[in-house]
């Protein structure tokens, strides 16, 4: 993936989470010599929302709920 100066890398695998299908990912991004690395996961939630967490290594994390507009 590319967007201007920012490059990122993501690994994908398929699972389950408390039951439901789910994506767990790590990811990797370099922006202008500002190097960042972390991991996630993701499954589709109540009303088809896509939910999920997101990690930055020894840094924040986040929550997030994603839906069609």
């Amino acid at each position: 993936m590319a967007f201007g100066a920012l490059k990122g890398f993501l690994d994908v695998r398929y699972g389950t989470r408390d039951g439901s299908a789910c994506a767990e990912f790590s990811w990797e991004r370099h922006d202008e010599n500002d190097p960042a690395c972390g991991r996630g996961w993701v499954m589709i939630g109540t009303a088809g929302r896509l939910v999920g967490h997101f990690y930055i290594h020894n840094g924040d994390d986040s929550a997030f709920v994603c839906e069609r507009g």
